[in-house]
């Protein structure tokens, strides 16, 4: 009942409130509900536009801030060069400002002196005309400082402002002329004409060069130097990795090269510490396999890869021959080889001589056998196919193999693979045969017998045999080597006919790359042989001459880009310290092997005047090494080394020797001796041009 009671109040209450409801909403409904919600509509209006305005402006305030950050001042201009003394200064190089390492800027009312051009009136440093190496200029203010980055190289120059004195000391102000000049190839070294060796207590020695730099600031003519207890720095990247390199440094007032430990200028030594800080003197061994793991820039054709005393001509007309047939499928460049290209003939021929040979014994007696080799490596044992062999006692195996388990007589008993056979003949029908492999051999002896044991019409001739033994086995040498020699040479000229992006491929990569483009190498190839250059020597000299002088270009050009595309080893700058103006040398110091031997020469001209040496150079161009030599009444007594020699006479004049020449000299046991030398005066004097008469 009470829960009937509870029922019938609900109901009323719903009902009560259903009546109140009207059936229309009232007429000012709407504009209320407007009323309320207004403030809400203004608040998500703010929010919406106010983000987005929010993003515009931080974008645009970051635009600012980068723009003010990043934006360089006015750049110092390099100083113009006037066209009457341009030709005294090859390859003067503008440098206009580059990047935060570039020339700092000058406002134009930083100084009260003007900044005057360097004109041929102007009175320039003594080492300003010193030598033809390209050599970079800029001006900047002596109170600000500069920060400056070769266009050539890369290499930066940081002078910090208020470090420059006069010679007496005081501060310098004002506008001064920076000059920046690098040494990096031996052309440059020849047209630099300094000294390439180096002395101390231990003893004389010679450089070989990872680069040099040249720093100078002079003001209307006068050297300026750095301020004692000043410094400035140089970041500078070797031309190449070397080891246990080192930097000198070239005072102008003895000329002679001294050693900066960790790259500071020398100081006085109160503790006896130079000794410990002394370079390290290498082997030419050591620094020669550093001179040809760093010869090649990544991507370009590398040096010229024929020998001096071989035939160019031959080589390139046969590697045309047989890119040729490798291209058109006739031959296949051997597995031996396709896997070490870079190894030498003895490598190769270490490995010639490697089959699965066995000792096959009659069926009738142990002593009768003969070498089975099924993969007919060893072609020439098809001489004994009609014969065997009978094996003779000998009677000093027990005296060499005491060890009955190692002798010769079990080790012919036992079923094994050996990897090599060669037979020896010993006059008659004897002989020896002697099975071996990598780690053992045993030497038989024998007698040779006819296989057949019924009569013959034709006697049994066993010197016939052991001949044509020795005909087959030579001629099958001799294949080898000439496939060795073919593929050498194909290799070593491939880059002749590549295009720039096969220049990176190594050699392996480019058999492969070979056989996967044969229809377009055959194109090639076919192209070349239809010149008619592999039968006119003529044509064949032309097309290496004119190589040449493109890998020379293109080798310049890079070098011009500048380091950014040299390969990681040698874009490793190191940051030097220094406090002095002048030359420097990042160098390892070297003695030659021993015993090395000199004599006396005498140079004479091509008519027969005698020249006196000032200066003599030489250059190993196979070991890529450099040398000026101490004493000019010496001269290396190298036989058969390609060595050119330059003398710098006492007339001025320059005179040249070719490798080629000193190689076919006979200097063997010789302490006199007398070189006739070209007059090569007018041809060289800029690093170009001696590139071009060294072919380097």
């Amino acid at each position: 009942m009470e829960q009937d009671k509870n029922t019938q109040d609900l109901e009323k209450f719903v009902r009560g409130q259903l009546d109140g409801i009207q059936p229309k909403p009232d007429a000012d409904t709407w504009s209320k509900i407007a009323e309320r919600q207004q403030p809400l509509n203004k608040w998500l209006r703010l929010r919406f536009y106010g983000i987005r305005c929010a993003i515009l402006l931080g974008a645009v305030a970051l635009v600012w801030v980068v723009w003010q950050y990043n934006t360089p001042e006015k750049p110092v201009l390099p100083i113009p060069v006037d066209t009457s003394t341009q030709q005294n200064i090859a390859g003067n190089t503008s440098a206009p400002g580059l990047d935060p390492f570039s020339a700092a800027a000058i406002p134009p009312d930083a100084s009260d002196q003007p900044l005057t051009n360097m004109s041929s009136g102007q009175k320039r440093p003594d080492w300003y005309q010193r030598n033809t190496v390209p050599m970079q200029q800029v001006r900047f203010s002596a109170e600000k400082g500069i920060q400056y980055q070769s266009p050539v190289s890369g290499n930066k120059v940081r002078i910090p402002g208020g470090v420059l004195v006069y010679k007496d000391g005081s501060p310098v102000s004002g506008a001064v002329d920076l000059m920046f000049r690098e040494y990096r190839t031996m052309a440059d070294f020849l047209a630099a004409g300094m000294p390439m060796h180096y002395q101390d207590e231990r003893g004389a020695f010679f450089f070989n060069s990872g680069g040099m730099f040249e720093v100078r600031v002079s003001q209307n003519g006068a050297d300026l130097f750095i301020a004692p207890g000043k410094s400035y720095n140089v970041d500078f990247a070797p031309t190449a990795s070397l080891e246990s390199a080192n930097l000198f440094y070239l005072p102008d007032a003895s000329n002679q090269w001294g050693h900066l430990p960790h790259g500071q200028q020398a100081l006085e030594d109160t503790m006896g510490l130079a000794a410990l800080l002394r370079p390290r003197i290498l082997t030419e061994k050591d620094v020669v396999t550093d001179n040809l793991n760093n010869t090649n820039l990544e991507c370009l054709p590398g040096i010229w890869l024929v020998p001096d005393s071989a035939d160019a001509v031959a080589w390139l007309q046969e590697a045309i021959e047989t890119g040729r047939a490798f291209a058109r499928g006739k031959i296949q460049p051997p597995m031996w080889f396709r896997k070490n290209p870079e190894r030498d003939d003895k490598f190769f021929m270490r490995g010639l001589d490697r089959s699965e040979i066995r000792i096959v014994h009659r069926h009738d007696t142990e002593e009768r056998f003969f070498p089975d080799d099924p993969s007919k490596v060893f072609s020439e044992l098809a001489a004994f196919k009609e014969c065997y062999f009978t094996r003779l006692v000998d009677s000093t195996d027990a005296l060499w193999r005491p060890d009955p388990q190692n002798s010769v007589d079990q080790m012919f008993r036992q079923q094994r693979a050996w990897k090599r056979v060669v037979v020896y003949p010993l006059g008659g029908s004897k002989c020896e045969v002697v099975f071996g492999d990598e780690d053992e051999e045993i030497r038989v002896a024998a007698r040779l017998s006819r296989s057949s044991e019924r009569g013959s019409a034709t006697p049994f001739n066993p010197a016939q045999v052991f001949a044509e033994y020795e005909r087959l086995r030579h001629a099958r040498l001799h294949s080898y080597t000439d496939a060795i020699r073919a593929w050498r040479r194909f290799v070593a000229l491939a880059d002749m006919h590549q295009m720039p992006e096969e220049w990176c491929f190594p050699v392996k990569l480019w058999f492969d790359y070979f056989e996967e483009n044969r229809k377009t190498m055959q194109q090639r190839y076919d192209s070349l042989y239809q010149t008619g250059i592999t039968t006119n020597r003529a044509l064949a000299a032309k097309a290496i001459d004119d190589w040449k002088v493109r890998v020379r270009k293109l080798h310049y050009e890079r070098i011009a880009l500048g380091t950014k595309y040299q390969d990681a080893g040698h874009q490793m700058a190191m940051t030097l310290q220094v406090s002095g103006f002048g030359t420097y040398n990042w160098d390892q110091i070297f003695q030659l092997a021993s015993p090395i031997r000199y004599l006396y020469p005498r140079y004479k001209t091509l008519g027969g005047e005698t020249i006196a040496p000032v200066a003599t150079r030489v250059i190993d161009r196979e070991r890529r090494l450099f040398f000026s030599l101490p004493q000019n009444e010496n001269l290396f007594n190298l036989p058969g080394r390609m060595m050119d020699v330059i003398v710098t006479g006492a007339d001025g004049r320059t005179y040249y020797m070719p490798g080629k020449t000193y190689s076919s000299l006979d200097l063997k046991n010789k302490d006199q001796f007398t070189f006739v030398m070209e007059d090569v005066t007018d041809k060289v004097g800029t690093p170009l041009e001696w590139s071009r008469l060294l072919g380097i």
